[in-house]
């Protein structure tokens, strides 16, 4: 997502620095295992003094149904150990913002190891596609107006389709003017992308 991000907002990722590849605008992707993302983060933030409540960081959540998007204010690390690590490397604080993508739990007695290493089928990648359309759409709301709005375009019912419609062209006119009156005004000051090692990373990432 945060690839897909970086190409609509048309922000070249190939600068790579703190073991992360690094946008221009601070987005980042960690280039260490996703068990130690937090050393990249870290460093990331440390040198650019970048205050820990302007972070955002997506990442894939198996507890919520495949394609599921959900932003968050703040909160634990889920049992997701890239978060995990970045927590640490954060001596605990975690009232950051985080955006979710769901992919699904893994079915019968299937151990979630294999599953997050498994691959996605046609109709997964289909729905998945679909997803990170809105995810886009809600981490530029976020980066540029806030949580609240982000969250409201985020939960808003996708079987409200004309309703959706209305409120994101409604978003685009407040986040073109946003932008005319403050450059390139943002309320986030670096969104992090991290991934398990498996069906997002390897499809996606």
């Amino acid at each position: 997502m945060l690839d897909a991000f970086a190409e609509d907002e048309r922000i070249s990722m190939s600068s790579v620095s703190f073991k992360a590849l690094f946008g221009k605008v601070m987005l980042a992707k960690p280039q260490t295992t996703m068990n130690a993302s937090g050393e990249s983060v870290d460093s990331i933030v440390s040198y650019y003094k970048i205050p820990l409540e302007q972070v955002v960081v997506i990442y894939d959540d198996y507890d919520l149904p495949l394609a599921t998007l959900r932003v968050k204010q703040k909160g634990g690390h889920g049992g997701h150990n890239g978060m995990r690590s970045i927590i640490d490397h954060f001596k605990g604080f975690c009232n950051f913002p985080r955006l979710r993508i769901g992919i699904g739990s893994p079915p019968g007695d299937m151990l979630i190891g294999d599953f997050v290493l498994g691959r996605f089928d046609r109709k997964e990648r289909e729905e998945l596609d679909l997803s990170f359309q809105d995810g886009v759409e809600a981490l530029r709301i976020l980066v540029l107006m806030g949580f609240d709005r982000s969250a409201h375009f985020t939960n808003t019912s996708k079987s409200r389709k004309w309703q959706r419609w209305v409120h994101l062209t409604k978003l685009h006119t407040l986040i073109a003017n946003t932008k005319s009156r403050a450059g390139q005004s943002s309320v986030i000051s670096l969104v992090v992308g991290v991934f398990r090692a498996g069906k997002l990373f390897r499809e996606y990432h």
